[in-house]
């Protein structure tokens, strides 16, 4: 019960900040990479695709979060089984 109740404070939470969820571009130097590919280039894209979660600020900040709500869980996990 407890999964349920803090998923769906988690999804309205999270609805609260939906302006904020939309994508964002690409750098410039980055732009002119893209419009000079032509066909099926795979391995380009990963690498910008990885270059861009490890530099963007957005996704360390998400994956910083993520990390503290598991830890906050855990803690309180613990606890409660104390408190039971």
């Amino acid at each position: 019960m407890f999964r349920v109740v803090s998923i769906v404070g988690l999804g309205m939470w999270l609805s609260m900040f939906s302006g904020l969820l939309f994508a964002h571009g690409v750098n410039t130097g980055d732009q002119g990479y893209i419009q000079e590919i032509n066909g099926v280039n795979i391995i380009p894209f990963i690498y910008l695709g990885a270059k861009h979660m490890v530099t963007g600020y957005d996704h360390l900040l998400f994956l910083l979060g993520v990390i503290f709500s598991y830890i906050a869980f855990l803690i309180l996990e613990f606890m409660s089984v104390y408190l039971h």
